[in-house]
């Protein structure tokens, strides 16, 4: 701004007065320009997805949140890995629905928490157990995990055991069904709706192992190379707990009928 006011005042009156103009228009396009942003997550419906109602209960959450701060806020949905890397490298300014874990906190900057899901072990019917205590009692199984994903730090660094990598939950399921891995890492809803969408799954085919996996918060998280993503984080921050202060985040979650936390 310094710069410009320098430059008008070396212009005569009137290109100075069309000059001023020229540079207000600008900076408000500028600000309108910060004021945009691209967030990008992966479908993992019932949660979230581009392909059903208002972008399920999170989306929903998310966006009005932003709205309220004052952002226009756009979600993309890729693959999950492929977010995390093009946020890691400042491409796309927030990562939606992330895990926490240590390695993402070197190159992230969270949110506060905005939601809780619980992570189980799928098998099929079967299996002989519907319990599990110690990851050590898994070392017979092949587990199916999705590309990217975490689901608690001493799963992840459970080298022992016999760890499947696809795509996404989706293929994950579709390798259980066909019986080429034991048991399947996924969270609390995703069963149920992907067998609603698929004929040839069925609800009594499969089982939760009980208890969780884990028990994990979900965040938003911006990556710490870009100068605004702290101020992004605490006006959404402050946007979700008026969201929760005035009803309207329960408002939502009872819209979608899912149970209040």
């Amino acid at each position: 701004m310094e710069y410009l006011a320098s430059f008008l005042d070396h212009l005569p009156c009137r290109t100075k007065a069309l000059g001023l103009v020229i540079c207000l228009l600008w900076v408000g396009a500028a600000e309108a320009q910060d004021q945009e942003l691209r967030l990008v997550t992966t479908n993992w419906a019932p949660y979230m997805a581009d392909n059903i109602p208002e972008q399920g209960f999170l989306g929903k959450i998310v966006l009005t949140a932003f709205q309220k701060a004052g952002y226009q806020a756009k979600i993309e949905y890729l693959d999950w890995s492929r977010a995390i890397k093009l946020t890691e490298k400042g491409k796309r300014d927030v990562l939606v629905a992330a895990y926490y874990t240590k390695e993402r906190e070197e190159d992230f900057l969270y949110s506060q928490p905005f939601f809780r899901v619980n992570t189980f072990f799928v098998a099929k019917k079967g299996l002989g157990r519907s319990k599990w205590k110690d990851l050590k009692d898994l070392t017979p199984y092949k587990i199916g995990v999705s590309k990217g994903y975490a689901t608690s730090e001493e799963f992840d660094r459970a080298s022992f055991l016999q760890k499947r990598v696809a795509l996404d939950p989706s293929k994950n399921l579709e390798v259980l069904h066909r019986g080429r891995v034991d048991l399947i890492v996924m969270a609390e809803g995703v069963l149920e709706y992907e067998i609603d969408r698929n004929q040839s799954l069925k609800q009594g085919d499969f089982k939760y192992l009980k208890p969780p996996v884990k028990v994990n918060d979900l965040f938003l998280l911006a990556p710490k190379a870009k100068p605004h993503s702290k101020k992004i984080l605490e006006a959404f921050d402050e946007a979700l707990a008026g969201m929760r202060k005035s009803g309207e985040y329960a408002a939502i979650l009872k819209e979608f009928k899912v149970p209040t936390q």
